[in-house]
């Protein structure tokens, strides 16, 4: 049973973000960034504007040079590569075909911090954060419209990412959570077979998000409260301790419910891992993301160039802030807070969760990294 890892690939995925009024400045900024990469690259590194600093990528830093020989895991090693509880599998990609990165899950895992950070890269390619292409076809909810499942990744680039195939060492990001879980993996598998078979140069790395999953089902339910989303809008913090048990007896009864199912990691990976080579998939611990040792994995995973560590940490700041603004706007907006379980909650779920939790240790190849 191996899992897998994923790459992506678009070029200046950030200036669709700028408003109307600084299009000329980006246009001339873009142009100097080429510029600059053309003059630099044959000294082995270039530089990026992002966020409150330089992003500062390429092998004649010493953070590069760091990164390639903690990241590159020898593949008869797993366990060792595995044991420091920040991630687990994948391999370092070199780059030599355009890479597409897709995101397996999990919902309240950090997909959003991942994706944001990616997106910042001036060689991705980024869409909606979230396609829902890929699977779940009667989603709406993504930027793509289509009428059934794709059958070349060329519909998959003109559909999503508007045509704009990536080059040689650019990626595409689609971070949708839910491609992963129990109930749509199998979709996921039958697409991406069909697209590798009929794209054989295009590569597809492959990214999944964990957390402990006792924090990430209160997570998931605070967010419908959040969100004012249908009974949970007016729940007291008792009403949805009393509203997760319920899911849970639910569950417990055979019933898919995803606050509690989409924890269940270890079982939807395992059906993936059956299916696809090991080094495609990098499985990384949300505890560990604001950690530098993860990000050099994730960005050698998928053959982008690493930040150096001041910019990356600039940036990682910048994109926590920006979360945290939009986290409080919302909050304001429903008049609620976020959503406390209680210990015997807590507990509960513990219980229910310790054998999925034992059954994603052997599958991963490493001790806990969670309790």
């Amino acid at each position: 049973l191996k899992p897998f890892c994923i790459y992506q690939a678009q070029p200046h995925a950030c200036i669709y973000n700028f408003p109307p009024m600084a299009w000329m400045k980006t246009l001339l900024l873009t142009a100097c960034a080429f510029a600059l990469s053309a003059a630099t690259v044959r000294h082995g590194h270039t530089a990026h504007a992002i966020g409150r600093g330089i992003l500062s990528h390429g092998k004649g830093s010493k953070d590069q040079s760091t990164a390639t020989s903690e990241v590159a895991p020898n593949p008869h090693h797993l366990l060792s590569y595995a044991a420091n509880h920040e991630s687990s599998f994948g391999s370092v990609y070199d780059a030599e075909h355009p890479v597409i990165v897709v995101g397996l899950g999990y919902q309240k895992c950090g997909t959003t911090m991942i994706a944001s950070m990616l997106g910042h890269h001036p060689d991705s390619i980024s869409g909606a954060k979230e396609q829902h292409y890929l699977a779940e076809m009667r989603n709406a909810s993504g930027s793509c419209v289509k009428a059934g499942p794709p059958t070349r990744l060329m519909d998959y680039i003109d559909d999503c990412f508007q045509g704009r195939w990536p080059m040689k060492g650019q990626v595409t990001l689609d971070f949708t959570p839910t491609y992963g879980v129990s109930d749509t993996v199998d979709e996921l598998v039958r697409v991406m077979k069909t697209l590798e078979n009929n794209d054989a140069e295009a590569k597809i790395r492959y990214i999944a998000a964990v957390r402990d999953p006792v924090s990430r089902a209160a997570s998931a339910v605070g967010m419908k409260r959040k969100l004012g989303s249908g009974l949970w809008a007016n729940m007291s913090d008792a009403e949805l301790d009393a509203a997760l048990l319920e899911e849970l007896r639910l569950r417990k009864n055979g019933l898919n419910r995803r606050y509690i199912s989409d924890g269940e990691y270890a079982e939807p990976l395992e059906r993936w891992m059956n299916n696809f080579p090991a080094e495609s998939l990098l499985v990384v611990n949300n505890a560990h993301l604001n950690q530098y040792t993860t990000w050099k994995k994730i960005y050698s995973h998928i053959g982008l160039s690493l930040p150096n560590k001041t910019s990356w940490s600039n940036l990682l700041q910048f994109v926590n802030d920006d979360y945290q603004a939009i986290q409080a706007r919302k909050y304001n907006e429903t008049g609620t807070k976020p959503y406390v379980a209680s210990d015997a909650v807590k507990m509960e779920l513990g219980k229910y969760y310790a054998p999925f939790n034992e059954r994603l240790w052997k599958l991963l190849g490493t001790e806990p990294w969670w309790g």
